[in-house]
């Protein structure tokens, strides 16, 4: 990317690295460390025409989310969203290839 002069580093970090939930303290803590390393390679890396840019997603049902969030947990997190549904992996897919797709 250096020797190109241009590059594109999208990380995905959460909704969580800024607004932790009880019990996943461990979880919102690697997801600031991933946004705190962003900002950082931006620093170091953008004066060589490379971004590095994090996207920080509330809940995404992925498999994982789909068997750990069910009943009232899955209610409770859908009501808090504004648009009053949880997130889906094209809605992340989306925003990366928007950043990716810069000049």
């Amino acid at each position: 990317m250096r020797a190109r002069k241009f590059g594109r580093v999208i990380n995905i970090a959460s909704l969580a690295a800024r607004q932790g939930i009880s019990t996943e303290g461990h979880y919102a803590a690697t997801k600031a460390s991933v946004v705190t390393m962003t900002r950082v390679y931006a620093q170091e890396v953008g004066s060589d025409g490379i971004t590095v840019n994090a996207i920080c997603p509330g809940i995404i049902l992925t498999e994982m989310a789909k068997n750990k969030l069910v009943g009232a947990d899955r209610d409770h997190w859908t009501n808090a969203t504004s648009l009053k549904r949880l997130g889906a992996p094209a809605d992340v897919a989306g925003a990366a290839v928007l950043i990716g797709s810069g000049n």
